[in-house]
This record gives structure tokens, C-alpha cells and sequence, in this order.
């Protein structure tokens, strides 16, 4: 609605019920002076509430201040900003005094409190909490990581308790409260260990005894230096040492051990400890008693654990079952001792088996041990079993080792696979049934300069019983200082055992230079069924041995197939010597020559030594072109040394392939008498040996009995009858 007046009358003369002439939405009217007043005060007030719809309403509420604008400014600007969070107050301690925290109090709330509904304060240090004396005590106090004064318990939550805790990781505020650590987590630091100091073993035992009073759990060890003078002992079970990866542990202790576990089911992670340079130089049958980390306790993991500078014994585990050692690097450091084959416990890797039915367990898994007598040592000294079972050790790398790169003390069942030995004295020794060594790689010294290292078997298999060995590769120089001999597999008695039912499958052998023999067996007692092929060989064939040799005690029903040598210097030496073997089968031997005798010399392929009705087959003796000079090639020759008859053997197949400068004769029997079965055997000339009665000797030149190529034995020992065309 708008109201047009058109005309009013002079002011201080108009009467409210006096007629204005008017306009309401374009309709002339007559309004009165009340009216337009009435409409003029409801546009000010704008239905504003009665208390406020005055002017002198409005500057009451306004405190009839004229400059009220100004005085709240003045006001607003007194006040604490919210961002500040407190930190704008004038003065902190008497706001917090005024809040009834007393002196003591004022010194924990000038933290800040975390708002938390379960009543959990905020403090900077240990110190501070003891020195708290609040009218009401907190569930929690939030403590700082680390003490500025590295006081012992210092990091972490701890809870109000009924009574004082039994372990060390507590404190007792101004109210004679106790409070305790709360978790399963702790760390060097909180137990007040700090890096660089001069001992640590307090801060670490402490940790230990605060893990076994709540049940087990995590220490965090972080980077940086730590010394241990005494070694800590962990009892608890379930507990995790959690060691940063740059962390060193330097350890001099009086009983040369960094940590001693006797819980079960503890895991040791990372870091690096570091010993003094002191090696044990005891000799003997004592038994282990200590290592760097010492083990009592069942079920033990160590994964990627350095080590260097071991004193006797890197990681020992001494009676106890289910072991898993993963990704470590063990450096022994060991010097060159002043005797070889030294029989020292200075083993990089000690595991003894323990009573528990698994008799066991025990996995060694992708580590690396360098320069200890031995790297890894499985054996009995206490009251285990008499066969450990359940071993495996796979993808794991030894170098520099005095005496053995792994030496298993009767095992059952054990599995030695992938592994990897560099200048090893003796790489593998395994003792007892139902072992299997496998896919091994052996390299002995790259250079001319070999030392005791390199000497010794690869494989060394003791009182084994089905036993399987495949896949063994070596490779390097032998040792000609201390006249010692590279051998590839190795299966010895040292008990009346009898070695029955074993494999020996797939060796290849290359030695540069010293003596050395591919598979070598020395038995004791009577054993059957050995099982030997695919045998390559390169080298120096030891004197007056066999690069296959089988010597002691007799075998039956033996099988050798497949070897192919090379001698390459070897004096009077065999491609294969079978020693009182008996129903045994030989097949595929290929034997060559390839270097020149200083005097006489005789080389023979096949050898048998007092053995009985077996059968050989498919021999290629040869000699290397332009070699040979001074030396008898012999295809097969039989012994009798005494120790039983040699007859009945039969040879099938042997070519006449000697070529070089070697004087070859196809075959030596023991005498006229021995009943050997000769058939297709080649000769460049007539035969010159007696064979059993229809023997067949096939000639590949002519010669007496001119046009003949094929002789058959009467039976008289000297008789032998030429048939025309091989008629």
C-alpha cells in the first residue's frame, strides 16, 4: 500500500482527526494525521518486541553507552585466542593454581591434558609424574618417549595399579600411587638405555624382565651403538628381539655371549653383533657351552642376524627342538690356524637336539657363514636323540671354512640341498639313514695357491644307510702343499654299520691341479646295493686310486654306470676300481689319458679286485692325441689280492679307440683260470689273453691268421681258432 499526502497544514496545527487528501494504490481518499503516524511508527519498530521498540528501551539495553562500540573491542581483546591452545595465558601458573593443582600439580598439568574421558594426563618425563600430588589420581599417565635425563622407564602409557608391580618399568607419584607400563611393546629407551652409552645390559635385562612379567612380547632395539659388557638373559616365552638392521651390538663380555635365551618360542631379528678379535683355541671332546646368541629355551628363530668376530660360536642352541635360522651373515673372522684339520667347536651356526619327541626340526635357510673351523655344526653333545630328524639346510653359503662347511652328526632323514661352499676343507660330512644331499657347488681356490682349504670330500657320508647324493658339482685347484686329496663324494664306515641301499647320482668334477678322486667308497663291514652313475671327471687321479673307487669290505650286487674320466696326470691310476665286489654290473666307462708318464706307467679303465660274477660292459679306454708317451693303456684288468677269488666276471663290449702314443691291451684276466667271459671286445691285432671257453674277440686289422676278423677260445687258455669273413 502506498499513501500519497497531498497536502498538509502548517506545523503545530494539525489535529490527528484532521483529513489529508490521499492516494492508496492509485484510489484518492481521505486519511487522518493518526493514521499516518500509526503507519510511520510500524515501519521504525518493525515488529520489534515491546521491551525494545523505544529508542530509550534500546539505549538502556545498550547500558546508555554512548561509545558501546568501542568499550566491546576494548573488551574482546582481553580474551584467549582458541588457536593459541592456552599458550597467550599471562600467567600459566597461577591460571593452573587458581584451578586447586597445587604446586606439585602445577608442574604435570603445565603439559597439557589430552582431553581423554578415562582421565589420562600428558607429561613430559618420569620425573614429572612422580612429582604430581593431583586431589584425584589419573587412570593413565601419557608419558614422553624418552627421558632428557634417560631415567630408567621412561616412554610409553602407564595405569594405575592396585598394588607395586613386580617388574622395574613403574613409579609411585606424591599420592604413593604405583603406576606400570602398559603394553607388550617396550624399547631400549624406555628402560633407559640411550645409544653410546658404556653398558647397556641393565636397560636390555630390564626390558627381558618386563617382557616375562606380562607374558611375552616385543623389545625394539633401534639404530645406533649398543655395548654389552654382561650378556642379558631373556626367560620369558614368546618374545620377539627386534633389532633395527643398521644396529650394532658391540659385545665384550666375560662369558663371550651377546644374549642368552632360556624361554621358548623366541625370535631375534636384524642387527649386528660385533665381537672382540679373540678366537677359543681349545681342542677336544668338551662340549659346547656358549656362542654369541646362546639358545636353552624350545622353539628359536633367527632371521637376518649379522654377525662378526665369533669367539667360538655364532648362534648355539644347545637340547632343544624346532630351530629356524633364516637370512643371517655370519663372518667367523677366524685367522689361519697353525695346523690344518683343526677339530675346534668354533662353529658359525651350533644345533643340538633336545629330548622333545620331534627330535629336531631344525631348518637353516639361505645364510651366509664365511672363515669359522666349521659354519654349521648339527650334532649331539647332550640329551638328545641318538638320530636328529628333520634337517634341512638349503640355499645357504659357506666360504673360508678350516674344516667343514656343514658337518651333520647322525641325522635321520636330513635334507642338505642348494648350497653353496668356497674353499671349504670339507664342505658336507653327514652321518647316518635316510639322508639326502643335493644340487651342492663346491669351488675350491681359482688360483695356483691352494692351502688346506682345499682339500678333502665334498660330500663325506658316514655310516650312510639310503642315502641319496645328486647333483654335485666342484670345480678349482686341489691342495699340493699338504699332499691331502680333493674328493667328490666320499661314503665311509666309522661304525660296524653296514652302508646298504645308497645313491650316488650325478657327480661332476673338475680339479685343476692336485690329486683328487670323484666318488671314493671305504667300507668296513659288508654292505649291498650301491648305486653309482653319471659321474664326469677332469683331473689329477690320485695315485694309484680310481676316480670311482670301492675298497674294504665286500659288496653285492653293486651297480656302476655311466663314468666318464679324463686323467689328466694321475700315476698308475683307474677310471673305475671295483674292490671285492660280487654280482655287481659296470657299464659305460670312458676313460681317457691325456697326459705323458716321465717312466713307465699303467693306466687302466676298469679294474677288478677280487670279485666275482659280475658284469662289465660298454669300456672305451683312449688316449688323448699326441699323449700317451710311456704309458700301457689297459682296457680291463682283474686282481687277486687276496681276499677271495676273481673269476667269473664277463666283459661285453669294448672299442679299441686308444689312438696317442699309449700301448693298449684290451684285457689283463688274473690268470688262465679265471673264467672270463669275453665277447665283442675290438683289438688291433690278434688276442693275447685267455678268456673263458667261447669268448669272442672281434679284430679290426689284420694280422696272424690273415682275413680273419673273428676268434673264439677252445678253452685251453692259448688255443684260439680264425674264422673267415667273421664266418
Amino acid at each position: 500500500m502506498d499513501i500519497e499526502i497531498n497536502e498538509l497544514p502548517p506545523v503545530g496545527s494539525i489535529e490527528m482527526a484532521d483529513l489529508f487528501p490521499a492516494s492508496r494504490d492509485g484510489e484518492a481518499k481521505k486519511v487522518t494525521a493518526q493514521q499516518i503516524a500509526d503507519s510511520i511508527i510500524a515501519m521504525l519498530t518493525d515488529s520489534a518486541p515491546a521491551a525494545l521498540d523505544t529508542l530509550n528501551e534500546l539505549a538502556a539495553a545498550l547500558g546508555d553507552d554512548e561509545n558501546f562500540a568501542a568499550t566491546m573491542l576494548a573488551a574482546l581483546s582481553g580474551k584467549l585466542a582458541i588457536a593459541s591452545n592456552l599458550a597467550d595465558l599471562d600467567d600459566a601458573d597461577e591460571a593452573l593454581g587458581n584451578l586447586g593443582g597445587g604446586a606439585a600439580g602445577t608442574a604435570v598439568f603445565k603439559a597439557q591434558t589430552t582431553g581423554e574421558v578415562r582421565d589420562q594426563l600428558k607429561v613430559a618425563t618420569i620425573a614429572a609424574a612422580i612429582a604430581d600430588n593431583p586431589d584425584v589420581d589419573p587412570e593413565y599417565y601419557d608419558i614422553g618417549y624418552r627421558d632428557t635425563n634417560y631415567i630408567a622407564g621412561s616412554g610409553g602409557n602407564y595405569r594405575k595399579q592396585a598394588s607395586e608391580p613386580s617388574h622395574a618399568l613403574k613409579f609411585q607419584n606424591a599420592n604413593s600411587t604405583w603406576y606400570a607400563k602398559e603394553g607388550r611393546i617396550v624399547s631400549l629407551e624406555e628402560c633407559g638405555g640411550y645409544s653410546g652409552a658404556s653398558d647397556h645390559y641393565a636397560a636390555w635385562q630390564m626390558a627381558y624382565d618386563y617382557l616375562a612379567a606380562v607374558g611375552g612380547g616385543t623389545l625394539t632395539v633401534g639404530d645406533g651403538l649398543w655395548n654389552l659388557l654382561t650378556a642379558p638373559t631373556c626367560s620369558a616365552d614368546g618374545v620377539h628381539t627386534d633389532i633395527h638392521h643398521d644396529a650394532v651390538i658391540n659385545h665384550d663380555t666375560a662369558d663371550y655371549m651377546a644374549l642368552k635365551i632360556t624361554g621358548a618360542r623366541h625370535k631375534v631379528s636384524g642387527g649386528n653383533f660385533i665381537g672382540p678379535e679373540e678366537w677359543d683355541p681349545a681342542t677336544g671332546s668338551g662340549t659346547p657351552a656358549y656362542g654369541v646368541i646362546w639358545v636353552t629355551g624350545e622353539t628359536f628363530t633367527a632371521i637376518g642376524v649379522k654377525m662378526l668376530n665369533i669367539r667360538r660360536i655364532g648362534i648355539g642352541c644347545k637340547d632343544i627342538t624346532n630351530v629356524l635360522i633364516q637370512g643371517c651373515d655370519i663372518n667367523g673372522n677366524q685367522p689361519r690356524p697353525t695346523f690344518p684339520l683343526i677339530t675346534t667347536f668354533h662353529f658359525g651356526i651350533f644345533l643340538d637336539a633336545g629330548s622333545a619327541a620331534s627330535l629336531g626340526n631344525f631348518q637353516v635357510l639361505g645364510n651366509k657363514i664365511r672363515n669359522c673351523t666349521t659354519g654349521l655344526c648339527v650334532a649331539n653333545y647332550g640329551s638328545g636323540p641318538a638320530n636328529t630328524r628333520s634337517f634341512i639346510s638349503s640355499g645357504n653359503t659357506y666360504e673360508g671354512m678350516w674344516d667343514h662347511g656343514e658337518y651333520s652328526n647322525y641325522t635321520g632323514g636330513a635334507l642338505i640341498t642348494g648350497n653353496t661352499y668356497h674353499r671349504c676343507h670339507g664342505p658336507i660330512a653327514c652321518s647316518g639313514p635316510n639322508n639326502i644331499v643335493s644340487n651342492i657347488t663346491h669351488y675350491t681356490e681359482e688360483t695356483v695357491s691352494p692351502d688346506e682349504r682345499d682339500c678333502a670330500a665334498t660330500v663325506s657320508m658316514r655310516d650312510p644307510v639310503n642315502c641319496q647324493v645328486r647333483g654335485i658339482t666342484i670345480r678349482g685347484h686341489g691342495d699340493s702343499i699338504s699332499g691331502q686329496t680333493v674328493i667328490g663324494v666320499d661314503l665311509i664306515n666309522v661304525t660296524s654299520t653296514a652302508m646298504n641301499g645308497n645313491i650316488v647320482d650325478g657327480v661332476t668334477m673338475a680339479v685343476m691341479s692336485g690329486q683328487a678322486r670323484a666318488v671314493r667308497v671305504n667300507a668296513t663291514v659288508a654292505y649291498s646295493h650301491l648305486k653309482i652313475c653319471n659321474v664326469n671327471f677332469e683331473g689329477q687321479i690320485k695315485n694309484g686310486s680310481g676316480a670311482v673307487e670301492m675298497t674294504g669290505a665286500a659288496c653285492t650286487c653293486p651297480q656302476i654306470d655311466n663314468i666318464n674320466v679324463r686323467n689328466t696326470g694321475g700315476a698308475g691310476a683307474f677310471g673305475v676300481y671295483m674292490g671285492r665286489m660280487n654280482g655287481g654290473q659296470v657299464a659305460r666307462v670312458n676313460y681317457e689319458v691325456a697326459f705323458n708318464a716321465g717312466s713307465a706307467d699303467t693306466q687302466i679303465a676298469v679294474a677288478l679286485v677280487d670279485g666275482n660274477d659280475n658284469w662289465v660292459s660298454q669300456v672305451m679306454p683312449r688316449c688323448a692325441g699326441g699323449l700317451g708317451t710311456n704309458i700301457t693303456l689297459v682296457g680291463l684288468k682283474e686282481f687277486d689280492a687276496g681276499n677271495g677269488s676273481c673269476s667269473r666276471n664277463a666283459l661285453s663290449g669294448m672299442k679299441d679307440v686308444v689312438g696317442g702314443n699309449a700301448t693298449y691291451v684290451p684285457v689283463v684276466p688274473v690268470s688262465s683260470t679265471s673264467e672270463l667271459a669275453v665277447n665283442d671286445v675290438e683289438v688291433t691285432d690278434g688276442p693275447s689273453f685267455a678268456a673263458r671257453a667261447g669268448s669272442m674277440v672281434r679284430r679290426t686289422v689284420a694280422g696272424a691268421g690273415a682275413g680273419s676278423s673273428l676268434y673264439i677260445n677252445q678253452g685251453d687258455g692259448s688255443n684260439w681258432v680264425g674264422f673267415l669273413n667273421g664266418v
